[in-house]
């Protein structure tokens, strides 16, 4: 669709820039050489020279630039003056002080014709929207995002970030409604059909003793009253976590392998998918992980990983052959590289051996295998009364792991990282 209505104003706009997530820009490219467009795809080397290769365009011109380089090419940018500027994931714009959010909003403000993308419009609270809808109109939306927090939203009086409500509802709805084109996705690709399958696993007693150990010192250190911050939380988070993935660092750097439970529920699982020659998409956390299952399952079936030291190049590759491949296949992807703007529709299967902070990316990384009409099976893998069971429980609700703990209590925040039996 935004496509389509650049094509209908192309006598009058013959430079675009689009700005994407890393793993979406190759789509982008192809989509608009597929419609005549000369692309320079910003997104790929060296970062230096963007200046002269924008220099050297000529006639109908599309920059495909990745958001993490949009800041620090903004000088560049501004001077080669796009008449059109696509942003998509445009919730990565959102913080109003941030680098890529002031560059893309100055690069808006002097284009003549603007569109802004997301499925996740606000992901934390209605403040979000103000780093996107002030790109499309700065006038409305002025140029103050205080005013705009003093007119909608409840703040806490001494942490000014954290919203705890919000005020004048139906007149920010009608305004954002003037502005935006909502579609749902099932009025588009029909209803989803979702299976979702809980498979806990329960820890070998060295891992289990292991845990409880660390639970209850930290536990205790809350109980007694000593000052833990937010931020002292979510690090002994990850780190139960990645107790109750399997492993530990050490302080030499190294890793120690804690258990297996995760990894045989998971192989046993691909067993009957694999054999029903299906595919299935593998999500995890952690580097440790995703090496990990890359070579345990490659043993058996055949598996692609795209992690954070996956080339762009070599990400688009997997994309394709997955899709091609007829028969099964396993993607063993990091949810937070491979989560958004890529389809492995082909799959039927979606396994989380271990969940992210982040309710959008969450919800992004299962939708990479939707398929329109077509049943498809998530499955979370827990291991039983650990801190699994918590980071669930906040991606149910909706919520960020990391805002649920800021706007917690003490006793709450330890909570978040004691499990049920340790706790009792």
């Amino acid at each position: 669709m935004v496509l389509d209505s650049l094509d209908a104003m192309v006598d009058s706009l013959h430079r675009v820039l689009v700005t994407a997530p890393l793993g979406v820009c190759p789509m982008w490219t192809r989509l608009l050489a597929d419609r005549g467009w000369r692309v320079i795809d910003a997104y790929r080397g060296p970062s230096r020279g963007l200046g002269a290769r924008l220099e050297k365009s000529k006639g109908w011109t599309a920059v495909v630039i990745n958001h993490e380089r949009l800041g620090p090419g903004i000088d560049e940018l501004l001077r080669w003056a796009p008449d059109a500027v696509i942003g998509d994931e445009s919730h990565k714009f959102k913080a109003p002080a941030s680098r890529r959010g002031r560059a893309f909003r100055r690069l808006c403000w002097k284009a003549k014709w603007v569109r802004v993308l997301t499925g996740t419009p606000a992901p934390n609270h209605y403040g979000d929207l103000w780093g996107q809808l002030v790109c499309l109109d700065k006038e409305e939306w002025g140029l103050s995002f205080e005013r705009f927090a003093q007119r909608y939203l409840i703040r806490d009086s001494m942490f000014r970030s954290r919203v705890l409500g919000h005020r004048n509802v139906e007149e920010l709805q009608a305004r954002l409604l003037k502005y935006a084109t909502i579609v749902r996705r099932e009025d588009a690709f029909g209803p989803d059909s979702w299976q979702y399958v809980t498979r806990e696993v329960d820890l070998p007693q060295s891992a289990r003793r292991m845990y409880d150990e660390l639970a209850r010192q930290w536990f205790t250190e809350v109980s007694e009253g000593k000052e833990v911050s937010a931020s002292h939380v979510l690090k002994r988070l990850i780190r139960l976590q990645q107790l109750a993935a399997g492993y530990l660092p050490t302080d030499e750097g190294g890793v120690v392998e804690t258990h297996r439970a995760k990894i045989e529920a998971v192989l046993a699982d691909l067993g009957e998918i694999m054999g029903s020659g299906e595919k299935a998409v593998l999500f995890y956390n952690f580097i440790w992980e995703g090496l990990t299952y890359e070579r345990e399952i490659g043993r058996s079936y055949p598996v692609r990983r795209i992690g954070g030291d996956t080339s762009t190049d070599r990400r688009q590759a997997i994309i394709d052959e997955f899709a091609k491949v007829e028969g099964p296949m396993v993607a063993v992807v990091q949810v937070r590289s491979g989560g958004t703007g890529i389809s492995f529709a082909s799959a039927s299967h979606a396994l989380f051996v271990s969940r992210g902070f982040s309710f959008a990316d969450d919800e992004q990384a299962r939708d990479r295998v939707y398929a329109r009409g077509a049943a498809r099976c998530v499955t979370y893998y827990q291991a039983r009364n650990t801190v699994d069971d918590f980071i669930a429980a906040v991606l149910s609700s909706k919520q960020d792991v990391h805002d649920a703990v800021t706007k917690a209590d003490k006793e709450t925040m330890a909570y978040g990282y004691i499990n049920r039996k340790a706790r009792a």
